[in-house]
């Protein structure tokens, strides 16, 4: 029997998890921090204005699965809310994935997708689903169809995404905009890169394509502190 979907506009997000097969060798506790991470996103959207989350998020439709090591996330809006909800929502994954030498790779895009029971699908899901594994580093960034629609200046928090040229798997570098996790990293949680370091060399042996991740996310790490430190100057 032929299902009929109907599709809806918004953001799509899709996350794994780096090196899972065989990391519970490494890390026992690895399946249940995935489950606590998701559970943690899902209370995230659901927060008071006055908390974390500001007011003009709460009237998303937002919903979060997983299967196996990849991590949906999917929002119902326009790019300004959605893809801003996101980023913000995928800022707060990365943290705490780094604090249990866990470590993600993932894109947004934005169009229209639906999710049923587990099943996503549209053009918004084929997109991302093209992007989500080429970056070889750690981190997020947005696809064409969500990078074409930022625009900062009208952000509440612009300061979740930094632009910057990504290292793409056999493609070269692609600018576009990615979560600026750094500067909760920095700011918030009080590390610095010795931190980040520690938490490489804790999945050792590093072989070479694992190195080349490290070393594409240090590269963007320092590119997105001294930014911080920019903008501290000019303030002051």
């Amino acid at each position: 029997m032929k299902k009929n979907y109907s599709l809806s506009t918004g953001a799509i997000t899709l996350i794994d998890i780096l090196g899972w097969k065989g990391i519970w060798q490494k890390n026992l506790r690895a399946a249940e921090v995935l489950n606590q991470i998701i559970d943690d996103a899902k209370t995230a959207v659901t927060q008071k204005p006055d908390e974390d989350f500001n007011e003009i998020f709460q009237d998303l439709s937002i919903e979060i699965i997983s299967i196996s090591d990849t991590i949906a996330i999917g929002s119902i809006g326009t790019p300004l809310k959605t893809l801003q909800a996101h980023a913000f929502i995928i800022n707060s994954i990365i943290i705490t994935c780094l604090s249990q030498s866990l470590f993600i790779r993932g894109a947004t895009s934005y169009g229209g997708f639906s999710i049923k029971n587990n099943i996503i699908i549209g053009p918004a899901v084929d997109e991302v689903a093209a992007w989500y594994d080429t970056a070889n580093w750690i981190g997020v960034f947005q696809t064409p169809s969500a990078f074409y629609r930022i625009n900062l200046s009208e952000y509440e928090y612009p300061e979740l995404l930094i632009e910057y040229d990504v290292m793409l798997k056999h493609l070269g570098k692609f600018k576009t905009y990615c979560n600026n996790w750094t500067r909760w990293f920095l700011k918030v949680k009080k590390k610095n890169e010795e931190d980040l370091l520690k938490e490489f060399l804790k999945s050792m042996p590093i072989l070479p394509d694992v190195a080349m991740k490290y070393a594409n996310t240090l590269d963007f790490f320092r590119y997105a502190r001294n930014e911080l430190k920019k903008s501290q100057n000019n303030i002051s």
